[in-house]
């Protein structure tokens, strides 16, 4: 066996050259069968029509995209026409790449960004300001007690007169950016706060300042809905969680910038100048956005999102009131008819109380319950609002990476987490000062992410879907912070009632059901998912 092996192995090399004749012969038999056809070559008589020459590809079975286009040896023309349809980044309709058109729309693309990247900047400026108007009042209350002998009656008087102007005009005065125009009434509502501010600082009657506060209140409820609105038709669906989600952190931002602002002035000039001179911040932004901001992006050469989808005016009509692009009057009710309008009014409704019981009264918490000193309460308090910034700015990004058409699925979970948290602030905060900031952080993240969604980004989601587009955006923006704004009016007294009959630990126990119910709410307006098609198509 082992010598028929080797013998095997040895005449193995003799199987090539004979491989090869075999080759020659085919290859012989066909040229002498074209010869005699007088034109292209044909098998040989007898030949196998799968023979093909050993280590060679068999003509007609090429895989090649070239070989398949080939055609009276035109190769080279079908490499140049593959690469073009497999290589060029957009092909036009005849099949060719136009180098002019890729970088026009390139510049087309660059123009938009640059636009967009100046609106949001301006806007986060313009509603940055309007806290310049609106925190320095608690910073100054001791003051203005202890130097100009105001009641804590009056304090408190002129809260209410402002959260509950504020309330009504929410519910009430966004509607006129629909009829009138956002800029136009954004503007006015700026200038009209920095003139109240303003003439606050230099009044001395109580009744004076009670009636001037209210309107400043009045003049500050339409801010939020329109620069909602503003911002709005300046990005795609897919990035206007991001977009408001950023701006929303101005809350936060213009909070911590007057506090500042109006600690340093009341210290040097005295509380009077506290609050006058930071209404100068409030005018200054109304004149930026007469220069600067561009209405309707088409007006800037760039594209608008989010239009109306209903049907377009009869030629020679004219809008009405409430009336958008569309020029078909919306009603009030209407509005409410959206689809899951309600349940956002009702979500946001609770998240407000939650938020503003924490904003007003997590300094006083932190000092009497948890023996901090005044100061150091205040400073401590900073960590919600850190917190607050970091979660408006991930819940935007999750939104658009995650939740693009269910962007209230997320501000559900975000409010069942809030719920485990404040029902175990209160043992956590006595754990020790890191562990109370841990805790704070993450309850004004989880906090900040529903507040920045059911203003903004949910409410212009629910207007697109139900085909308005940005036709009733300021009035239905209106509606859901008005529900909210009734919900922050409410909070002073069920908070201090709550607080003072059954104590801390019930008062933590009502946020976390309320946070339980705007759960509820918020799966409620969540669009159902859409169920893949099992049609077959043909």
């Amino acid at each position: 066996m082992a010598a028929s092996a080797a013998t095997g192995r040895a005449s193995a090399p003799l199987q090539r050259p004979a491989l090869h004749r075999a080759n020659r012969g085919r290859r012989r038999r066909r040229t002498t069968a074209a010869a005699a056809g007088g034109g292209a070559e044909q098998p040989a008589e007898g030949a196998r029509d799968d023979e093909a020459p050993v280590g060679k590809l068999r003509r007609g079975r090429s895989h090649s995209p070239v070989r398949r286009e080939a055609d009276g040896g035109q190769e080279r023309q079908a490499r140049e026409r593959v690469k073009a349809r497999t290589y060029s980044p957009r092909r036009q309709s005849a099949g060719s790449f136009d180098p002019a058109a890729q970088a026009a729309e390139v510049a087309v693309e660059a123009h938009q960004q640059k636009e967009q990247m100046k609106t949001i900047g301006l806007l986060f400026s313009s509603y940055c300001a309007v806290y310049f108007s609106r925190k320095p009042l608690s910073v100054v209350k001791s003051a203005m007690q202890d130097g100009a002998g105001v009641s804590t009656a009056t304090l408190g008087a002129l809260d209410t007169a402002f959260l509950a102007s504020y309330a009504v005009g929410q519910l009430v005065l966004p509607s006129l950016g629909d009829r009138f125009g956002t800029k136009r009434i954004l503007v006015a509502s700026l200038a009209l706060t920095g003139a109240c501010a303003l003439a606050f600082g230099q009044l001395h009657a109580a009744w004076a300042m009670v009636l001037v506060w209210s309107l400043c209140g009045l003049a500050q409820s339409t801010a939020y809905p329109l620069h909602v609105s503003a911002l709005s038709p300046w990005f795609p669906s897919n990035r206007r969680g991001m977009a408001l989600g950023v701006w929303a952190t101005s809350q936060q931002a213009g909070g911590v910038l007057s506090t500042a602002c109006a600690a340093l002035l009341m210290g040097a000039l005295g509380w009077r100048a506290a609050l006058s001179l930071p209404a100068l911040v409030t005018l200054a932004a109304a004149v930026a956005l007469v220069v600067w901001h561009t209405e309707r992006p088409e007006s800037a050469g760039c594209r608008s999102y989010g239009a109306s989808k209903r049907a377009a005016p009869p030629a020679g009509s004219t809008a009405e009131d409430g009336a958008g692009a569309s020029g078909a009057q919306v009603s009030m009710r209407e509005v409410l008819a959206i689809p899951r309008m309600k349940a956002l009014m009702a979500s946001y409704f609770c998240v407000k109380i939650i938020r503003y019981t924490l904003v007003f009264w997590l300094p006083f918490f932190l000092a009497k319950q948890c023996g901090f000193t005044t100061a150091s309460a205040g400073y401590m308090s900073c960590a919600f609002d850190l917190g607050g910034i970091a979660g408006g700015l991930a819940t935007g990004f999750l939104c658009d990476k995650f939740f693009p058409k269910r962007r209230t699925e997320l501000g559900a979970i975000m409010c069942a987490g809030l719920a485990a948290v404040t029902a175990v602030y209160l043992p956590l905060s006595s754990m020790g000062t890191v562990l109370n900031l841990v805790g704070m952080t993450i309850i004004g993240f989880l906090v900040a992410g529903p507040d920045a969604l059911l203003g903004s980004a949910a409410v212009a989601d629910a207007c697109e879907e139900s085909g308005y587009g940005q036709d009733v955006l300021s009035t239905a923006g209106g509606l859901v912070n008005g529900a909210g704004s009734v919900g922050a009016v409410l909070q002073g007294a069920l908070t201090a009632w709550v607080a003072q009959t059954y104590g801390w630990g019930a008062l933590f126990a009502c946020l976390s059901l309320l946070s339980v119910a705007s759960v509820g709410c918020l799966l409620a307006a969540t669009p159902p998912r859409q169920q893949p098609s099992l049609r077959i198509a043909h």
